[in-house]
């Protein structure tokens, strides 16, 4: 079909719709302002692109404290979206070190902020435990036990005021559903209690 077509009626017995959710910034304008948001192929695309240029100015850069947070890249959010970036983000860092090499490992940095105590809630503690040991290892640096109240132009801002700097902040600390949801003149919630659910995978 294409915008010029008449609407067409579709008679249906359940609807799903399945449009993804957005972004949530929990209603912090400035981290909204400040950082990239990491829930489509081109926002992902944006954050290559960022800290590859941010590679690239630091290779020029004489000063050691703007040397450093051009090699500083935060994440904010220790779900699976978060800890996923932060993982490829340090794998990608790390490789690009063999193309600059007037840029040392030591000052390359992949944090991840996540306000619990351990990352992956998701998943069993075990889990999450041997994810992080193994990132760890491999380079990142973990803040468990922060929370972000802020963000300005090169720094997400904790809840006590300390910041953190870096040239690529990310935030991936909450979705909400697509707000078209809301614009639709439906019940949106939990399923009607009648609803026996999806069927099962292996329903004859």
């Amino acid at each position: 079909m294409v915008a010029s077509d008449p609407p067409v009626t579709l008679p249906y017995d359940h609807l799903v719709l399945a449009l993804g959710s957005i972004t949530n910034h929990l209603g912090l304008e400035n981290v909204a302002r400040h950082t990239l948001g990491f829930k489509s192929l081109r926002e992902a695309i944006r954050i290559r692109n960022q800290v590859i240029d941010a590679f690239e100015r630091a290779e020029v850069e004489t000063d050691p404290e703007q040397r450093r947070a051009l090699l500083t890249s935060v994440v904010a959010g220790g779900g699976f979206a978060g800890v996923e970036l932060a993982g490829a983000l340090n794998d990608f860092a790390r490789g690009m070190l063999a193309d600059f090499p007037d840029l040392r490992p030591e000052e390359l940095a992949i944090v991840l902020v996540h306000p619990g105590d351990r990352i992956l809630p998701e998943l069993s503690p075990q889990l999450g435990a041997y994810a992080l040991e193994r990132m760890a290892a491999r380079g990142v640096t973990f803040r468990l036990g922060e929370r972000v109240a802020d963000a300005r132009q090169g720094a997400f801002v904790l809840k006590w005021g300390e910041e953190i700097r870096g040239h690529t902040l990310v935030w991936t600390a909450g979705s909400t559903p697509h707000p078209i949801l809301k614009g639709l003149p439906l019940a949106i919630g939990m399923p009607h209690p009648a609803w026996p659910g999806p069927p099962a995978l292996n329903a004859r």
